[in-house]
């Protein structure tokens, strides 16, 4: 059996949590990752939907960082582990497997952006300042 190419591990690991791993072998693993990305992506849009219009505005937004953050780390994980299984070094491929990561730039724009738009009219000073007064009059 052949070890499994690092560039095309770490490639489907940044398609969906656990691809790389499954490519690599480690099928419990590999299934763990993709059911905790499912139930991670349900978290943050519930977080998203509660807490976006809220004071507590920043969570739903760390927690889709550390999302994406934990997309990394997984791949990158992957990426080592088809590496560690390579007797030698190969030569350098055509598409360069550190540069696939550079994709994971596309998601981040997009949550930091699409969040702010939604959740952005909260930390103004206006809906503070209103937010202030009002729970100042109730009490």
């Amino acid at each position: 059996m052949t070890a499994p190419d690092p560039g095309r591990v770490l490639r489907r690991a940044l398609v969906a949590w656990g691809l790389g791993h499954l490519g690599v072998g480690r099928r419990r693993l590999a299934y763990g990752l993709l059911s905790a990305e499912l139930l991670s992506v349900l978290i943050i849009a519930w977080l998203t939907i509660g807490l976006a219009d809220t004071n507590l505005y920043l969570v739903p937004f760390l927690a889709g960082m550390a999302f994406i953050a934990l997309w990394a780390w997984q791949a990158v994980d992957a990426y080592r582990s088809a590496h560690g299984l390579q007797a030698a070094r190969p030569p350098t491929p055509k598409r360069s497997p550190a540069a696939a990561i550079g994709w994971l730039s596309l998601p981040l724009l997009l949550w930091g952006t699409g969040f702010w738009l939604i959740g952005a009219h909260a930390a103004t000073p206006a809906s503070v300042l209103d937010r202030f007064v009002t729970d100042w009059n109730d009490g």
